[in-house]
């Protein structure tokens, strides 16, 4: 039998398979009970599509965050299409213009405290309403921007939104004030003039 002797560095630097197993090795020589490894799993995100009546309820808790309101409406424009992938993709750049936001930091925070609020919609914690790509696109499901195009059309309207009120109950959806406000330098965007950017938007689609 050969033995191998491996420094802390080498362990440190192994692939996460061969510390596992390391682990499992170490637990079991000295009769300990091996990690869970269940507990080891990261958790797996997955973009979703938001359905017209989840964008209702999406918006009804970040309502009173106007600048996230005017972000998550960004997505309701005419992106650059992936047609074979049914995906639409826009540039963080173009979203920090329209918005009016200080940098790219605060549009990702935005971004984020939305899909804080699609979670708790869907009740799924591993679901995510966008990816970045290394390009500084923002990309989403082409029917998700369907959505949200279609909402912002009924917003400018002034129609009433059917089941508006179900996002702001308790229960999945949760509290819009409970939604936290995530470390991206977005303390006191409540009152900037991110909101006049809403001004400029136009309609969902328009450029």
């Amino acid at each position: 039998m050969v033995g191998i002797t491996l420094t802390p560095e080498q362990i440190r630097s192994a692939p996460v398979e061969v510390r596992r197993w390391i682990e499992r090795e170490i637990a079991a020589s000295l009769g300990l009970r091996a990690p869970e490894a269940n507990l080891e799993q990261p958790r797996r995100e997955h973009l979703v599509v938001l359905k017209p009546d989840e964008a209702i309820k999406v918006l009804s808790l970040i309502q009173n965050m106007f600048p996230v309101v005017n972000v998550f409406f960004e997505l309701g424009r005419h992106g650059a299409s992936l047609g074979h992938e049914e995906l639409e993709a826009f540039r963080l750049l173009d979203i920090l213009q329209h918005t009016r936001l200080a940098n790219i930091s605060q549009v990702i925070g935005c971004l984020d405290i939305v899909n804080e609020a699609v979670r708790r919609v869907r009740q799924d914690t591993g679901a995510t309403l966008y990816v970045l790509d290394k390009r500084g696109e923002c990309i989403v499901a082409a029917e998700t921007q369907h959505s949200i195009a279609r909402l912002w059309t009924q917003v400018a309207s002034g129609a009433e939104l059917p089941g508006a009120e179900a996002g702001q109950g308790t229960g999945a959806a949760g509290e819009a004030g409970a939604i936290p406000k995530y470390g991206h330098d977005l303390e006191g965007l409540a009152g900037s003039t991110a909101l006049q950017g809403s001004k400029d938007f136009g309609g969902a689609g328009e450029q």
